[in-house]
């Protein structure tokens, strides 16, 4: 979607400043901020619930944080806002600086609009898939202020990830009652080793990423 989104913004269309004004706007703004919108779209009462009432989608309102499912979908939609315009922006910039010269020699060459996409365009954005692929994983790995502003885990835990997990009960000052820190240095070194995997298979599609440009 935000290749799609950037390929016609990098196309000089009327009205593009604006719109890029309007994806990029949820990137400045604060996770934590990010999370309260959203909790207040999708709470009982919220507007997606009275806006399903009104077109007689739903009979009654939908607790969107009482089901795992409903509540990681919730979770999802905020971090795909929250992170969609710097996406979208990397690609714009990417499509921009590839050369007019070689569409113009593909299209000498008789080449169709999909072909000069797979041959000439997704090779020389390659690197920029490989930085979004970099930070779509230090997002993923490290996202945590969305569980605990949104739902803290709800229904009960299933929403936790291991750094959300730890925050809320390890770390001083976010948890109640007696802290075992202990554990929760244990829980931190594990998880520092299956980051360090994931970094050292990230390295190797790296690589192979590569050799497309």
């Amino acid at each position: 979607m935000t290749l799609i989104l950037a390929f016609f913004l990098s196309k000089k269309l009327k009205g593009a400043p604006f719109i890029r004004g309007v994806y990029f706007m949820p990137t400045v703004i604060s996770a934590v901020l990010c999370s309260v919108i959203f909790t207040n779209l999708f709470q009982y009462f919220g507007y997606f619930n009275d806006l399903f009432l009104k077109l007689g989608i739903i009979s009654e309102p939908i607790d969107w944080y009482a089901n795992k499912w409903s509540a990681m979908t919730v979770l999802v939609a905020s971090s795909v806002w929250k992170n969609f315009g710097t996406n979208v922006l990397l690609f714009t910039a990417a499509l921009t600086n590839v050369p007019d010269e070689l569409y113009e020699a593909a299209d000498i060459d008789g080449a169709g609009p999909f072909k000069k996409f797979i041959n000439i365009t997704v090779p020389m954005i390659a690197p920029v898939f490989q930085t979004i692929l970099l930070l779509a994983i230090n997002g993923t790995l490290h996202v945590g202020e969305f569980i605990v502003t949104m739902t803290n885990g709800a229904p009960g835990g299933a929403t936790h990830t291991v750094g959300s997990y730890i925050l809320v009960n390890y770390v001083p000052g976010f948890s109640s009652g007696t802290v075992d820190i202990g554990y929760g240095a244990a829980i931190s070194i594990i998880t520092s080793i299956i980051y360090g995997l994931v970094a050292f298979g990230y390295n190797k599609i790296s690589a192979r990423l590569q050799n497309v440009y």
